[in-house]
């Protein structure tokens, strides 16, 4: 019985542990279609880079774990 007691208390030792890693909360576009529209995108980072496509620019910041914050039509 002690021993049955313990395997639950690790098991739910184990669970709580599970649910409280971090979480990844999205998948990155691995595909991006190779039509060329050069955008000049801001990172949350502060950076400004420019990409061959909006898709281009959220794979790359997405990848780096960072967003978009804006982008503007042509190159930087």
């Amino acid at each position: 019985m002690s021993s049955l007691k313990w395997f639950f208390t690790l098991a739910l030792i184990v669970v709580l542990a599970i649910i409280n890693l971090p979480q990844t909360n999205a998948v990155c576009p691995v595909i991006c279609p190779a039509l060329y529209s050069p955008v000049c995108a801001e990172i949350s980072d502060g950076a400004k880079v420019s990409y061959a496509n909006q898709c281009s620019a959220e794979a790359a910041a997405c990848a780096r774990q960072l967003t978009v914050v804006s982008t503007t039509p042509g190159e930087c």
